[in-house]
Parts: structure tokens; C-alpha cells; sequence
């Protein structure tokens, strides 16, 4: 599948919250996507949990913000990575 849309997610100590929304969102999108979870940090209380969405939805990369920290950082940093 190759994605038509990328949908850049800045995500910081969502923890389980980050699962219902993907929820939603995969739901939501019917087009062919990828959604790119950025995280800053590896300490970040959401990550286990997208690690686990990720392994049983292909479209979810979790993606480490190698910009710095912040939202504004991790939405350039997806926008970059994105492949859409």
C-alpha cells in the first residue's frame, strides 16, 4: 500500500490515552495512510503503547523526534519523514 495521506501526530506523555485516538483516526481516514506518532523522547509514557498499536496496525510508525524537543519540532521533523 502506498500512502496518499501522512498524518504527522506530536504526541508527550499520552500513555494509554494515544490508543483510543488512534482508534478514532484509523477509523476515520479511509484513504490509503500511514500516521506518523512522534515522540522526543524515549522515556515518553505513550511509547510502549505505540510500539503495541504499531505491531498489529501497519499504517502506525512511531517515528523519534531527531529534531529536538516540542511540538513544533516533531511536526516538522514528521512533515520530513513523511512519505505522502
Amino acid at each position: 500500500m502506498t500512502a496518499r495521506v501522512s498524518v504527522v501526530v506530536p504526541v508527550y506523555n499520552e500513555g494509554a490515552v494515544v490508543v483510543s485516538f488512534l482508534d478514532r483516526l484509523f477509523e476515520a481516514v479511509a484513504l490509503p495512510c500511514e500516521v506518523l506518532a512522534v515522540y522526543d523522547t524515549p522515556e515518553d509514557t505513550t511509547l510502549p503503547f505505540l510500539v503495541d498499536y504499531a505491531r498489529r496496525e501497519p499504517r502506525l510508525r512511531p517515528t523519534h523526534n531527531a529534531y529536538g524537543r516540542g511540538p513544533a519540532s516533531a511536526l516538522r521533523f514528521g512533515i520530513d519523514q513523511a512519505a505522502a
